[in-house]
């Protein structure tokens, strides 16, 4: 019986045959499968139309068979790339490019994208459909395909709103709106943020300042733990101490 191959293009050699080579197509087999689970394919091209063929049967060092695709290059557009119609295969995608990939096979309408600098896993089936297994770096939050939430040197950064059900404690710098249940502490740091910020209790500082509104609509300063101010939605202001003013009461 002659020899088969395998998707992968792994040799199947057939009862009898290869007697004084068997052992050297079985370590060529063993090759393959290493590259198929470790090899890394680095596909430098700033084509925006790709093509990946499919592996030579029974032969090492086919990049295509690797197991991880990795893109360079600067691309002017989105990048389509067509995997082969024959083969079967789970790949790991790192996207170097600063635009999207996709990725189809056959004629099928079912695609896959990795996104413009990050990286994913697809799995072809090798007829029409290609599928995402995930989407995006291991230090993003991603949501069809957009950046929302990156892990960063020193802290995260957060694209949009950010809602919190806990304390929130901030050693940085907040842009943008943020909403809390709890309470929000910056120490001495400052919350700048060009939108609405919501939360239960606002801490100023380290020195015993918060600030909240109560349920009857009050904003309530406290040190400490203890009122000490009261601003009402009408605009009057009760003080549990002495007033001290210069100018006109």
């Amino acid at each position: 019986m002659p020899s088969t191959y395998t998707n992968i293009g792994l040799e199947k050699q057939g009862t009898g045959e290869n007697a004084n080579s068997w052992g050297d197509i079985t370590n060529t087999n063993f090759t393959m499968i290493d590259e198929a689970l470790y090899g890394i394919y680095t596909i430098s091209s700033s084509l925006t139309t790709q093509t990946v063929t499919a592996p030579a049967d029974g032969t090492a060092g086919e990049s295509e068979r690797y197991a991880t695709y990795r893109y360079t290059g600067s691309p002017t557009g989105a990048v389509t790339v067509t995997l082969p119609s024959s083969v079967k295969k789970i790949i790991n995608v790192i996207n170097e490019y600063a635009q999207n990939i996709t990725f189809q096979v056959g004629s099928g309408s079912a695609t896959a994208t990795v996104y413009a600098n990050s990286s994913g896993i697809i799995h072809t089936d090798g007829v029409n459909s290609v599928y995402s297994l995930s989407e995006g770096s291991a230090n993003q939050l991603r949501y069809n395909g957009i950046t929302k939430a990156e892990a960063v040197t020193g802290g995260v950064d957060v694209t949009g709103d950010l809602t919190v059900s806990q304390d929130l404690t901030v050693t940085g710098t907040i842009t943008g709106t943020i909403t809390s249940s709890g309470a929000m502490n910056a120490g001495s740091n400052n919350i700048t943020t060009t939108g609405t910020v919501n939360a239960g209790v606002v801490s100023l500082g380290t020195n015993g300042w918060t600030v909240q509104q109560d349920g009857s609509n009050n904003l309530m300063f406290a040190y400490n733990g203890t009122d000490k101010m009261k601003l009402d939605s009408s605009g009057n202001l009760t003080v549990v101490g002495n007033i001290t003013a210069y100018g006109t009461v």
